[in-house]
């Protein structure tokens, strides 16, 4: 299956894309359990940003439904920081490709492999801080304060 850091890792102005990650996640997971029966594998890629199209599909900064409200600026460093920097920094995708072929030949896989450039910043760091302070970075980070 692929699937993405967000999976596991949620992250504002995203939260329908985060979702449809955990479900695929959660079903996976499901499946993986249910099929050992029949010595079926279940195995995850998580990749983070990768040079896809998928960037291309994120609503313009001058054309979202946050514009003129309060979430403005924390939208507009998020999409800078996130959307921009994952168009043009994000892992070629035949990083992901050959990941890909190492798992299926693999006789003894893992299962889960994640793949992002920023693996401490983007996946193992959230994993390890309490929520509450992961809450406190992303909001000091994107500027969203009560006024």
């Amino acid at each position: 299956m692929i699937s993405s850091v967000s999976g596991k890792r949620s992250y504002p102005f995203v939260s329908p894309y985060t979702a449809s990650k955990h479900a695929l996640e959660a079903i996976s997971d499901s499946l993986r359990r249910e099929l050992m029966l029949h010595d079926i594998d279940v195995v995850f890629i998580e990749p983070g940003p990768i040079k896809t199209p998928i960037w291309d599909k994120a609503p313009s900064v001058e054309e979202n439904s946050f514009l003129g409200t309060e979430y403005e600026s924390a939208l507009r460093k998020f999409y800078n920081e996130m959307v921009t920097k994952g168009k043009n920094e994000g892992l070629p995708v035949d990083k992901v490709g050959k990941l890909v072929e190492k798992v299926i030949t693999s006789s003894n896989p893992k299962s889960r492999y994640v793949i992002t450039g920023r693996k401490l910043m983007d996946y193992i760091l959230p994993g390890i801080l309490p929520d509450r302070w992961l809450d406190r970075l992303f909001v000091k980070f994107l500027g969203i304060t009560k006024k």
